[in-house]
């Protein structure tokens, strides 16, 4: 090739030196096993403050990087214009429930299927309270036998599950005697007097609330109370007649009601239900007979 020599060495043996030819003068080529770089700030590049510079070709022509505080264009405006971490309240994502003030917005697609959700209150109390062998009262108004009130703001919702009335009697009546209507009446006002009975828990994770108050006709077995338990007014859900004794033969009448309850009875806060004897005639009461009351309720 016209950029090589042919040369004679020591021993005058024809070598080839590679060289380049320019206008008939051939330089020749050196091979460098090693070459230290020199010392000095003008050629140091290990520092932030004295970086290499790279351009950027697309193949066709080079194009300047981005400043570190700019965008290109095309980004901003539409997409990379916000604060995203601001937006979110916080830099730093964290784990745990946030409130709904500090979560991210989430919209349930309009074909969404069906999402089963359990709504099953959770029972923070199951209690029973029974009165006490409660006489009856004779007169003409009627008796009102026992109750269960829920507060207003109490911020639990009782749940009346059973309620059962038993009688004996003492006292043989005529048939043109008719015994009292045992009836449930639903109240939005406080019963009064009569007697507190005790609230006793039968399962739950917790007590009773105060503000669930149950009350009795009587203050001990056979003894009615100093005053008698009273309600402003009140409305019906269920009635049945009590048993009663016909003859004095020796037979007995089934002595036992069962309040048909299907599901429980909901009580919110400001309501309650009342036992009421409705009656009009003295004898069909006579101060003798014994009734007792049993309810059941939960307090969610």
């Amino acid at each position: 090739m016209s950029n090589n020599l042919d040369i004679k060495d020591g021993n005058y043996i024809a070598q080839i030196l590679k060289t380049t030819d320019i206008s008939g003068v051939h330089t020749p080529h050196h091979i460098v096993d090693e070459s230290a770089l020199p010392n000095g700030a003008s050629t140091d590049r290990t520092t932030a403050a004295g970086p290499f510079s790279v351009r950027l070709s697309d193949g066709a022509a080079f194009y300047n990087v981005p400043a570190s505080d700019q965008l290109p264009a095309a980004l901003v405006g539409g997409r990379l214009d916000g604060n995203i971490g601001a937006w979110m309240g916080a830099t730093t994502p964290t784990v745990g429930q946030k409130t709904m003030a500090a979560s991210i917005p989430v919209v349930i697609p309009s074909d969404q299927s069906v999402i089963n959700v359990n709504t099953s209150p959770v029972v923070v109390f199951r209690g029973r309270s029974c009165t006490f062998r409660t006489p009856g009262r004779a007169g003409t108004t009627g008796q009102k036998i026992m109750s269960v009130f829920n507060g207003v703001g109490s911020g639990v919702t009782v749940s009346l599950v059973s309620v059962t009335v038993s009688l004996y009697c003492t006292v043989v009546k005529a048939i043109a005697v008719p015994p009292p209507i045992v009836r449930l009446w639903e109240v939005t006002s406080a019963p009064t007097n009569g007697t507190a009975l005790t609230k006793t828990k039968a399962g739950g994770s917790g007590a009773s609330s105060p503000s669930v108050a149950v009350l009795g006709d009587a203050s001990a077995d056979g003894t009615g109370s100093g005053t008698t338990l009273t309600i402003a007014s009140g409305t019906a859900i269920y009635q049945q007649p009590a048993p009663r004794i016909i003859t004095s033969a020796g037979a007995e009448s089934a002595n036992a009601i069962q309040v048909n309850i299907a599901v429980p009875l909901t009580i919110p806060a400001g309501e309650g239900v009342v036992v009421f004897l409705d009656y009009t005639a003295a004898t069909s009461n006579p101060i003798t007979d014994m009734w007792f009351v049993t309810m059941e309720w939960t307090e969610q």
